[in-house]
């Protein structure tokens, strides 16, 4: 290889010898290229007409099966009788039975269709033997396609395209013809009989098909031959552009070799073994040759860089193998003198024509110059960016074009970043048209010294001590400048100056040494205290105690000072006048850098002012204004401490429960001012009458509450004992008030509850003693009751009838139940309706079981009304019966309903809706209802009665009313209650009472009606003074309105 030119490698390297242009393969080639292309016209010629031929004959046998299946079926239909009857008949008789009629009906047949093409027609039967045929010499024989028989026999139509050199049909023999056959089953209704055949001829079909197929071949020839002149004229043209081309690449290769020498870079090639095939001179001078011939067949071990030869053959074999270029990469050499040398070395795959690796083109530089500076760059840079300061280069414009670590890291830049910008971006006091004179004064004194402002890049602002020295480098005139942030040292100064103005505060600070005497005092210290500073200097603080705080309560406060460092809390002292007064301190150990305690200060304010508040807020929160004692909130607070006790102690305590009674009608009479005097002496009274350990609290309006704690561990024993002090301060509160010299009496209600720890709630315990205090004030007043567990239980039924009668109209539990009302006769003249309330889970109520918790609240209107709305709906209905058209319906209204401002309204409006008779309802009020507003009700009764309602009088009571007040009622009828019928048999007033009811009713011609008569002594007595109107159980217990209803029917 030693005598091999560059030339010469390069063209062994890119070119094969056959590829050359100008080689006698060449010819070759081209006729090669020439007669393989005619081979191919002349093979694909045919292929294609081949193809073409196959395609049409499959579409045609497509269309010809149709055609021919379509001809069959319509025969078939046409023919089917007579054909299944010639199937039939040649069954039994033989294949020329009736043969002549059935040529007959075949040949009109074929007259009605377009069977040109038809050769011959066939029949056979389910055993597959011909029983008719146009060829009649084919009777009685089986099929020459036996397999497309069968597959018709199976139901199946059957079709096959054929060329027969002789063939007999319908017209006679035939020679060379093209037949299609079809064989199609014959069915008659869902059942097949047998199979029909048909021949058709398709021989000019055959022969258009034949001599389309000859056209296209010469076409496809025709344009076969006219692609491959124009090939061949192509090929003649490639080999004149290939000699063209030769001449090129020859004046290529020497272009490029002679910039290969003349490059300042060293290029060599290596072969996959690493063995040198070519280099330029600059790489051979270096391994200390004369010409590149010398390196080519050699290896790196064998040159002066033999000891990193290994490294190089390694880069080598990893270019060559993972055909991947090695680019710009660094690497030591040694040269022939021995020294070593640094490379910056790129190798590349190195391909021949075929695209073959065949080894590796290595270019390199020495770069050891600037290794060395670079390494002299890296220690100046490491220099740099170990400095404390910030130090930054700036040229003549103000642009920054070199910054260290320090200055990236203070001002938040990416190196790359500050290289970017000017000292604008980053000083926010920089102004560029003082920049020149800043520059000149800077050349003049060589450096300048000065504070200013630096800009992060998150925007903070922070102070910075600048240290500017002018320079030239490489005759370029610079500022470098050292910049130092000094925040921490700004922060101190503010904070001296601001310990200095803190100083001065409104808050008194006194400084003490660690023997805790006095060495400063600010002027509020002096304000507060009346000391001046220099009659506290060198004192102990203890020149002020109060002497409300014990030797515990100082030794507490230094031993936490002396642990933490600090102490703060609420202290007593005394100021100079001897007035002791609270303030809020904090003292504050003073250590220096080895942690010693050197001082330490105290920090205080008077909170004199501050207390005095808190106390009237604490008041104001805890304590009645008006009376000063406990509030609900305090009590609330003391009776949960006490029941814990109590659980503690395992004792009993107590809760009373203090309502005064006609409190109100001492505000409305004399005043408020009045009420409050006596609240206040109420409080007072109470308060004389219980222990200090007590609690005597008012929740508001007259209503205060005692809390009585350990009355002892024996119940009975408690209970003793609060009974005297209830019965003490029920006798206290009776006793007569002084308010404002009038003489005023009030008496309490009290109610009792006894705790034993917590074994009730609080909120239970309250209330228990509240149910107490009102059945105190239900017994008559100035009473003292304890809680009785009957009576939680009836309160608890109570409010659950109460919320169930709210919901018992929507969900008809209302019912209303008829007691029929008679005259003497005994005929009917009405009923009174009763109301009862079928209650889901009680049972059955009577009106006296739930209508006084009703009346208690507005629910009781509701009621009234259903009670109204339901007896018009009934009168309606008996309007339409002749034995009830004339009964009169009583019914009680409620005190509240018939106090509603628009109750005859909507009397008024009931009775239109059910158009129910106004004359046959009655309605009764009690005496108690009528005596409460007494011209309401007159003008109320007046307005009914105008309407044609009755209005009877319940509960009527001679001892409250008087002749005239009777009168002016307009009542029309007088009602004796059942409690003064049931005396009518005893040796009673009874007797004499009713007497002069029936004597006043005469005598004010108003009717008169007796309730509760039981018996026929009671009836016979009423009916001889006159009453002849009855109603009660003699006559009839009140019952439904189906009950009522039949009983009246049998009347």
């Amino acid at each position: 290889m030693g005598s091999i030119g560059p030339k010469t490698v390069f063209s062994k390297l890119f070119f094969r010898s056959s590829e050359l242009p100008g080689n006698s393969n060449q010819s070759s080639l081209l006729r090669r290229l020439s007669i393989a292309s005619l081979l191919a016209i002349l093979i694909a010629a045919p292929s294609l007409v081949y193809l073409y031929r196959y395609e049409q004959i499959n579409l045609s046998e497509e269309y010809f099966a149709q055609k021919n299946e379509r001809f069959l079926f319509h025969l078939a239909n046409t023919l089917s009788d007579p054909i299944n009857t010639f199937i039939a008949n040649s069954a039994e008789h033989g294949s020329q039975t009736a043969l002549p009629n059935f040529d007959a009906l075949f040949t009109s047949a074929l007259e009605k269709t377009d069977t040109h093409t038809l050769l011959k027609l066939k029949i056979y039967d389910l055993a597959g033997t011909t029983i008719y045929s146009s060829a009649k010499h084919e009777i009685g024989k089986t099929s020459q396609r036996p397999e497309l028989l069968a597959k018709a026999l199976h139901g199946e139509a059957a079709h096959s395209m054929e060329h027969r050199n002789t063939f007999s049909g319908m017209n006679g023999e035939m020679r060379d013809v093209h037949i299609y056959m079809t064989y199609m089953p014959f069915m008659h209704g869902e059942k097949q009989t047998g199979v029909i055949e048909s021949y058709d001829d398709i021989s000019r079909f055959i022969y258009r098909l034949d001599v389309r197929s000859i056209q296209i071949t010469l076409v496809v020839l025709g344009v076969f031959g006219a692609l491959y002149a124009a090939l061949f004229y192509a090929i003649r043209r490639t080999d004149h552009a290939l000699t063209s081309w030769q001449k090129a690449v020859a004046e290529s290769q020497n272009l490029l070799q002679t910039i290969i020498d003349a490059a300042p870079v060293r290029v060599f090639w290596k072969d996959r073994e690493s063995r040198y095939i070519c280099c330029n001179p600059a790489f051979a001078k270096d391994a200390g040759e004369t010409t590149p011939q010398n390196i080519i067949g050699k290896t790196d071990y064998q040159l002066s860089w033999h000891e990193q030869a290994g490294l190089y053959q390694a880069d080598d074999r990893q270019v060559i193998e993972s055909g991947i270029p090695k680019l710009a990469y660094e690497e030591p050499q040694t040269t022939p003198d021995g020294k070593v040398i640094w490379l910056q070395t790129s190798k590349v795959p190195l391909r021949n024509a075929a695209n073959e690796i065949i080894g590796v083109l290595g270019v390199y530089q020495d770069i050891t110059e600037r290794k060395q500076m670079e390494e002299k760059l890296l220690m100046t840079q490491f220099v740099s960016d170990q400095a404390p300061d910030s130090i930054c280069w700036i040229d003549k414009q103000a642009h920054i074009v070199y910054a260290n670590e320090s200055a990236c890291r203070g001002l938040g830049y990416a190196n790359e970043e500050l290289l970017a910008m000017s000292l604008r971006d980053i000083n926010p006091n920089f102004k560029f048209d003082v920049w020149p004179s800043h520059w000149q004064e800077l050349q003049q004194k060589g450096d300048l010294s000065f504070e200013t402002r630096h800009r992060r890049k998150d925007g903070s602002i922070f102070p910075v001590e600048v240290s500017a020295n002018y320079i030239k480098f490489d005759g370029k005139e610079f500022n470098v400048v050292f910049m130092r942030d000094i925040t921490r040292r700004k922060q101190h100064e503010d904070a001296l100056r601001i310990a200095a103005a803190t100083f001065e505060t409104q808050d008194a600070i006194v400084i003490t040494d660690t023997l805790g005497n006095i060495v400063r005092v600010n002027r509020a210290f002096s304000d507060i205290t009346g000391y001046s500073a220099k009659e506290v200097l060198g004192k102990n603080p203890r020149i002020m105690s109060s002497g409300r705080h014990d030797r515990s309560f100082y030794i507490e406060m230094w031993q936490r000072l002396l642990r933490t460092g600090n102490w703060a809390g609420e202290i007593y002292d005394r100021r100079k006048s001897g007035e002791v007064y609270p303030k809020w301190m904090t003292i504050t150990a003073v250590k220096n850098e080895q942690q010693e305690t050197t001082h330490y200060v105290a920090i205080f304010s008077d909170i004199t002012a501050r207390k005095r508040i808190e106390e009237e807020i604490h008041n104001l929160a805890f304590y009645d204004a008006l009376t000063k004692l406990p509030n609900r909130r305090l009590f609330l607070e003391r009776f949960r401490t006490a029941l814990t006790a109590s659980a503690r102690r395992n004792d009993y305590g107590s809760v009373l429960f203090i309502d005064l009674d006609r409190f109100k009608s001492l505000n409305d009479t004399f005043g408020h001012d009045y009420g409050d005097l006596l609240l206040i002496e109420v409080g007072a009274r109470i308060k004389s009458c219980v222990r200090e350990m007590d609690t005597v609290a008012r929740f508001g309006g007259d209503e205060f509450v005692v809390l009585i704690e350990s009355s002892g561990s024996d119940p009975n024993d408690a209970t003793r004992k609060i009974s005297l002090v209830a019965e003490k301060v029920r006798e206290a509160l009776a006793r007569p008030y002084d308010l404002k010299g009038h003489e005023h009496h009030s008496s309490p209600s009290i109610g009792i509850c006894l705790y034993h720890g917590n074994d009730d709630t609080l909120e239970a315990l309250i209330e228990h003693a509240d149910m107490a205090m009102y059945q105190a004030k239900n017994s008559g007043r100035n009473a003292v009751r304890f809680f009785d567990p009957i009576m939680q239980k009836n309160a608890a039924t109570h409010d659950a009838l109460e919320n169930d009668l709210h919901y018992a109209i929507e969900l008809q539990q209302m019912h209303l139940h008829y007691q029929i009302q008679v005259d003497s006769n005994n005929r009917p003249q009405g009923a009174e309706a009763f109301l009862r309330w079928k209650h889901p889970e009680q049972g059955m109520f009577m009106p006296g079981q739930f209508l006084p918790i009703a009346e208690e609240s507005d629910v009781i209107i509701k009621i009234s009304r259903w009670v109204l709305q339901s007896a018009c709906r009934q009168l309606a209905l008996w309007g339409r019966d002749a034995k009830t058209r004339n009964l009169t319906l009583t019914i009680n209204i409620s005190a509240k309903h018939f106090g509603q401002p628009d109750f005859v309204s909507e009397v008024t409006d009931i009775l239109k809706i059910h158009q129910a008779n106004p004359t046959r309802l009655k309605l009764e009020l009690s005496e108690k209802l009528v005596l409460t507003e007494v011209n309401s009700t007159v003008d109320k009764i007046r307005a009914l009665r105008n309407l044609g309602v009755k209005v009877a009088m319940d509960n009527f009571n001679t001892v409250y009313s008087s002749l005239s007040f009777i009168k002016e009622l307009s009542s029309d009828q007088l009602k004796i209650h059942q409690e003064f019928v049931q005396g009518l048999t005893t040796e009673s007033g009874d007797t004499r009472l009713v007497q002069t009811l029936i004597d006043l009713a005469k005598s004010l011609e108003l009717d008169i009606f007796a309730e509760g008569v039981e018996t026929e002594a009671q009836r016979t007595f009423l009916e001889k003074h006159d009453c002849n109107l009855y109603q009660g159980y003699l006559f009839g217990k009140p019952m439904s309105i189906e009950e009522f209803d039949a009983v009246i029917a049998k009347l």
